[in-house]
């Protein structure tokens, strides 16, 4: 049986009573359409479990998708110093919930507007996202949650302070997006560029 997320429930209900109401009308076509978004919400917000891994300094998947690149860098601004950074591609097929990376807890969350390119091409990180900022020790990892051309809305179920714990879900966007992962330089990178990914369960890196 299929779990649906409760971001679901209202494109369901909406989609579900249009198709019924124009079956009543006899609009067949339409109504065909509109069943046909229905099952695509189903397929969308499905909502499956994921066994998280267990071990020490382990980084796993924010986000289901593709690895779309991953680079290092000799400054970082949210990091202020070297970093690593992996950016993950969520297809609209994709689950699209994200999850915690790692435990910790939630420094800040900031809303950083911006536009509404491709998620992915580069410019995307000009887009419209959320920046999270996870602490764990004296540690730093930023989570970005960042929309694409269909994706306008970002969910984020954690608030600052909050305490997570790896694979936790802590948020969504819709419908198609991006996920950029900041990490440590010290980080060891287990991911590359095309490979697929599952949040909370793929790990990407490990904490030297």
């Amino acid at each position: 049986m299929i779990t649906i997320n409760k971001e679901g429930y209202l494109y369901l209900i909406t989609s579900a009573s249009a198709g019924v109401a124009l079956s009543i009308l006899e609009m067949w076509a339409l109504a065909q359409i509109t069943f046909a978004i229905f099952t695509f919400f189903i397929f969308f917000f499905r909502d499956p479990e994921r066994e998280i891994p267990e071990g020490k300094n382990l980084i796993v998947s924010p986000a289901d998708g593709k690895i779309k690149y991953v680079k290092e860098v000799k400054h970082d601004p949210d990091l202020d110093g070297p970093a690593k950074i992996v950016y993950i591609f969520l297809y609209p097929w994709n689950v699209h919930i994200n999850r915690a990376p790692i435990s910790g807890r939630i420094a800040s969350i900031e809303r950083i507007r911006g536009k509404h390119r491709p998620a992915f091409m580069k410019s995307a990180i000009l887009n419209h996202q959320n920046k999270i900022k996870i602490k764990f020790g004296e540690r730093t990892i930023i989570m970005f949650q960042i929309v694409g051309v269909i994706a306008r809305r970002i969910k984020c179920w954690a608030s600052s302070n909050q305490k997570i714990s790896t694979g936790e879900k802590i948020g969504m966007i819709l419908f198609g997006s991006g996920t950029k992962i900041v990490l440590p330089a010290n980080t060891k990178i287990l991911v590359r560029k095309g490979d697929k990914i599952k949040a909370g369960e793929t790990i990407i890196g490990k904490l030297k």
